[in-house]
C-alpha cells in the first residue's frame, strides 16, 4: 500500500469514529475530504495512461474504444 492510500483509510477511519461518536457534521466534512482525495488519484491515474498513449504516438481506434469503456465503467462504479 501506498501512502496516499493509508491516508485515505485513516480518513475515512476519523470519519467513522467522529459518526459514532455522534458528531455527524464533522463526519461528512472528513468523507468528503477522502472523497476528494481518491478523486484526485483516479484523476491522476487517467491523465498518466493518457500520457503514456500520446509518448507512445497517439491513441488507436483500440485505445479510443477501451477508454470509452474504462470511463463508462468508473461513472458506472462512481453513480453506484
Amino acid at each position: 500500500m501506498n501512502n496516499l492510500l493509508l491516508a485515505v483509510i485513516g480518513i475515512r477511519a476519523a470519519a467513522l469514529a467522529l459518526l459514532l461518536a455522534g458528531n455527524t457534521a464533522a463526519s461528512n466534512r472528513m468523507y468528503a475530504l477522502a472523497d476528494l482525495i481518491e478523486a484526485g488519484r483516479v484523476t491522476d491515474d487517467h491523465m498518466r495512461l493518457v500520457a503514456e498513449k500520446l509518448k507512445a504516438g497517439g491513441p488507436s481506434e483500440e485505445d479510443w474504444d477501451e477508454l470509452m469503456a474504462r470511463i463508462d465503467a468508473d461513472h458506472a462504479a462512481l453513480q453506484s
